[in-house]
């Protein structure tokens, strides 16, 4: 994983480095669509996608940006859309509104890790996919 603090701390260390297939991520996003859906309890779930109340930040849960149109979500999101972005290229969001989840797994730091490319394609693949739904 690229990931500095991981390697400071001697390898290990609570990020939110995630390893997993895109049909395991969708199921993830399709739990938290369901309320946690037996995965996760549902209180947990209502207090991640609640706004944090960091310094009035009302775009960001505990792990999840609750989106707002034009950010890494698309540029016309759904109000209650959500997802979470990870540095190497993950991404998971989720529209209430859709019932639906959209996964994109990337390596935005190949073959440098110079590269914020990532944001533009991300907000891409997503209008394409709800434009796709109008």
């Amino acid at each position: 994983m690229h990931d500095e603090n991981a390697f400071a701390m001697g390898g290990v260390s609570g990020h939110a480095g995630l390893f997993a297939t895109a049909d395991d991520v969708v199921h993830l996003g399709v739990a938290l669509l369901a309320g946690g859906r037996g995965v996760l309890p549902r209180e947990l779930v209502e207090r991640a996608l609640r706004p944090a109340g960091f310094d009035n930040d009302t775009s960001r849960g505990l792990g999840y940006q609750l989106l707002q149109s034009g950010g890494y979500g698309g540029t016309d999101v759904p109000r209650g859309t959500f997802g979470h972005t990870g540095f190497t290229g993950t991404s998971l969001w989720c529209s209430p509104q859709h019932d639906l989840c959209v996964v994109l797994l990337t390596n935005r730091v190949h073959p440098t890790r110079v590269n914020n490319k990532i944001t533009a394609v991300r907000r891409a693949v997503h209008d394409l996919v709800l434009d796709a739904l109008r």
